[in-house]
């Protein structure tokens, strides 16, 4: 039983008493007592069940055999942690008891679940402990939590809490892993003595407080490292400008002259200088003798500057003409060459090479002649930048540039590609418009013919029944029929073969369209309603629309019409197609289905459709 003393424990419970040094933190491990011989020397750790005084097994551990600690092999001790018992039949480690000087903490239940925890504060260094026994004073709580790292002060409560501040902050951690533990005072399991610890993080100003003057240090010390680096690399700054005096005056008089030194750089220093003289105002009435020294120093090198410049002139003139002396040479050495293969490439000659050899002097007079094509573009090019030269000395203001004409060339039969390109281009879409055109003209015509039979159908269909209203009927037959009013009601079998007539459906490839059901509304509507003209570009609009409805008998919407006909009529606009089908009410209806955001209007065509 876990609740007894160790002195009591049996044999078989024995490794249960053990610390498991496995599953503790680094700095948590438990107090271990000297094991000492009866001579007095320490042999080994003490550990529970075992006499302080001679270092043997007392009590059940005696009649158990040879201790379970002990190896058979050498008679030394066996660590705690190589111990059978302290790995389980799964293979994972089994957390134990751990014993201190004045309680002992058994592991929690390993199936229940993980004691909770709330969120960490920053700069965590409290930890609030709660669930200890009643008898549990300050020292019992230093004995166990102070193996969790080095503690600063402890706040004891009389209802069974504290708070305790550690120096660091990862002895906080080594504290949360002893929640859930069960703390036993001397080891004792009545109710006083025992209790269930809960360790949780605590927040506290002097924690936040610190945390935050860490903080602030880490980016201070942040900013300073990045102004360290900014100053490294900015560019280092000119030398300042000393201040005018008497002695600076004459060392940059010296300088300007150039009399202690021939280096340029000292008289550009010495030059700058002067001229931050000047623009701060130095010069005054007193000391105005010494500037106008310094100037006239630095005026007398104009001379030099132009006698300098004519001697590099006149070099650049020299190596020019040693240039051109020695181009001309090497030009007429390829000259001379080229007669060599010139000689060579005769008749008489060439027959007595061999056909690698006639092979090679054909290669190397190509080579001879690209050489010689490159070397006068570059003589060229050199006489045009000369030339150039000269006409900007002589006429400075008038600056001419010369124009490639290979350039020139290249750019105009560029921009010649890409106009032909340009114009295949518009053709072949003019000839695609153009048939498409032909093609839409050419279903007009046939449905404008279809249109035209079948409305000659209706109408002899109708004069053979006798129902051919007033208005379409000849003065002569208005005659006939008023004559013989009774024939035609006695004659049931032209009735019948009237009706028989009119039931006979047309079978046509197109679709109808809105023209014959106008004739229908004709007869059939109030003589009161205007009649409205189809003709002309609407007769056209509405037989393709009629067209395009017939295949779609669900209804399409306007926008999706109005792109049908863009490729009939570019210039329709969206519209004119909705006056269009609103005009013709009898071919075209607009129905809404839909509902909510799926509300939608459609258009249906309705020519055929009887009312």
């Amino acid at each position: 039983m876990q609740g007894m003393p160790n002195m009591s424990l049996p044999s078989t419970s024995m490794s249960q008493a053990q610390p498991n040094m496995q599953s503790m933190p680094p700095t948590m491990m438990p107090p271990v007592m000297p094991n000492r011989g009866p001579d007095g020397q320490v042999i080994g750790p003490m550990l529970p069940g075992m006499d302080p005084m001679n270092s043997q097994m007392m009590g059940p551990m005696m009649e158990s055999g040879p201790c379970p600690m002990m190896d058979p092999a050498t008679g030394q001790m066996m660590p705690p942690w190589t111990l059978p018992s302290m790995v389980g039949p799964d293979g994972q480690l089994v957390k134990q008891p751990i014993t201190y000087r004045l309680s002992v903490l058994y592991p929690p239940n390993p199936q229940a679940p993980p004691p909770t925890t709330r969120e960490r504060p920053p700069g965590c260094r409290t930890v609030f402990i709660g669930g200890l026994p009643e008898n549990a004073t300050e020292e019992h709580v230093v004995d166990v939590f102070a193996k969790c790292g080095e503690i600063q002060t402890v706040r004891m409560s009389k209802k069974n809490f504290c708070h305790i501040r550690y120096c660091a902050e990862y002895c906080v951690d080594n504290a949360i892993y002893l929640s859930g533990w069960r703390m036993r005072i001397d080891n004792c399991s009545d109710g006083p003595n025992t209790g269930r610890l809960h360790v949780d993080f605590a927040q506290a100003r002097d924690d936040l407080y610190e945390w935050e003057c860490k903080q602030r240090a880490a980016e201070r010390e942040a900013r300073h490292r990045t102004r360290i680096m900014e100053d490294l690399n900015r560019t280092p700054s000119p030398p300042p400008v000393v201040h005018f005096s008497d002695h600076e005056a004459h060392t940059v008089t010296e300088e300007i002259r150039g009399e202690n030194t021939e280096r340029i750089e000292n008289w550009g220093m010495a030059m700058d200088i002067l001229m931050t003289w000047l623009e701060r105002g130095d010069c005054n009435k007193r000391n105005a003798h010494t500037f106008y020294t310094m100037i006239q120093v630095a005026s007398s090198h104009v001379k030099r500057l132009l006698g300098e410049q004519t001697e590099y002139e006149q070099e650049l003139t020299k190596m020019k003409e040693d240039f051109r002396k020695k181009m001309s040479s090497i030009c007429v050495q390829f000259s001379q060459i080229e007669r060599v293969f010139g000689s060579a490439g005769k008749q008489k000659v060439w027959d007595h090479f061999t056909k690698a050899q006639r092979k090679n002097l054909t290669t190397w007079k190509k080579q001879l002649q690209d050489v010689q094509t490159l070397t006068k573009e570059n003589t060229m090019v050199e006489e045009d930048m000369d030339l150039e030269d000269d006409q900007e000395k002589e006429e400075p203001s008038k600056k001419k540039k010369k124009c490639n004409p290979d350039k020139l060339r290249e750019e105009s039969e560029e921009w010649a590609c890409q106009a032909q390109t340009y114009r295949n281009e518009v053709e072949s879409v003019k000839a695609d418009m153009k048939t498409e055109l032909e093609t839409k003209e050419q279903q007009i015509k046939i449905l404008q013919q279809t249109l035209q039979g079948m409305q000659q159908q209706l109408l002899d269909a109708q004069k053979k029944s006798g129902n051919l209203p007033g208005f379409l009927m000849d003065s002569q037959e208005k005659k006939t029929r008023a004559k013989s009013p009774s024939k035609a009601k006695d004659s049931p079998e032209k009735k019948q073969e009237a009706v028989s007539v009119e039931e006979q459906p047309v079978k046509a490839s197109v679709i109808e369209t809105a023209d014959l059901s106008g004739v229908e509304n004709e007869i059939k509507e109030e003589p009161s309603k205007p009649k409205i003209p189809l003709a002309g570009e609407d007769a056209r609009l509405v037989a393709v629309i009629s067209t395009f409805l017939n295949v779609h008998p669900f209804g399409a919407g306007a926008d999706y019409i109005w792109s049908y006909l863009l490729r009939v009529d570019p210039s329709i606009k969206y519209k004119e197609v909705e006056q269009l089908m609103e005009k013709y009410d009898t071919c075209f209806t607009m129905e809404v289905e839909g509902v909510g955001a799926n509300l939608a209007r459609k258009w249906k065509l309705i020519a055929f459709k009887p009312e």
